[in-house]
């Protein structure tokens, strides 16, 4: 309470007291020099991959080879429309759409993107992550009701709290990352990979192992590699 009261009296003085043109005059009079730059608040974060896409058209510049990669019955519907990226699981099993990306050195960096709905059910498996030689997989998937990472770890989905999904490599260690606002992160692992960075994947897509013939929910993704803090 005491620093509440200290704070407010520091912002009174400085409004009255501040001479014209300073930045507290300014902030009183909600002039647009007051308003701090958009990465003021941005804490140090390692750089994105060489790649974005808010999704407001379908040319996915980024994507190497199809538009989506399929195996199977090949009952996914996937669309870009109205800002984003949508995949749409379809009725049969053993059934795979994804979509990978150029390949690019992820020694030091991160991929994240906002995952504006995730509701696919538990036979109908949503992923982001990367890909390495092997090719080994790092990746992080929904299974209907919970987040699981590599090591088969799985922690409560959160639609508000883990808006936002990260992959980010540093110094040889992989953080597998969830953020309500694309700021702040949250760490739900940290590996090794086992594999080298100078060239690898990103990969998003959906794996439909069980068949189920109901509503089966979707996938969409948008601001791929646009976080707020860039």
């Amino acid at each position: 309470m005491q620093r509440a009261t200290l704070a407010l009296s520091i912002l009174a003085v400085g409004c009255l007291d501040a001479p014209p043109g300073s930045i507290d005059a300014d902030a009183a009079r909600g002039d647009d020099a007051a308003v701090p730059r958009p990465d003021a608040a941005c804490p140090s974060l390692a750089p994105l991959a060489p790649f974005s896409d808010d999704f407001s058209t379908g040319t996915l510049a980024w994507v190497e080879g199809a538009k989506p990669g399929r195996s199977g019955p090949g009952d996914i519907r996937m669309t870009v429309g109205n800002g984003t990226l949508r995949f749409v699981p379809g009725a049969s099993a053993d059934d795979h759409a994804w979509l990978q990306s150029l390949a690019f050195d992820f020694s030091n960096g991160r991929v994240a993107a906002r995952m504006e709905m995730v509701t696919t059910d538990p036979g109908a498996e949503p992923y982001f992550g990367i890909i390495g030689p092997g090719p080994t997989e790092r990746m992080m998937r929904f299974h209907g009701t919970t987040i699981s990472v590599p090591s088969g770890a799985e922690v409560a989905y959160s639609a508000v709290g883990q808006l936002w999904w990260q992959v980010m490599s540093d110094e040889g260690v992989f953080h597998y990352q969830v953020s309500a606002d694309g700021v702040e992160w949250t760490d739900l692992e940290a590996d090794t990979p086992g594999f080298e960075l100078v060239d690898v994947i990103l990969e998003v897509g959906v794996n439909v192992e069980t068949a189920d013939s109901g509503e089966r929910g979707a996938f969409v993704i948008d601001d791929l590699d646009l976080p707020p803090c860039r």
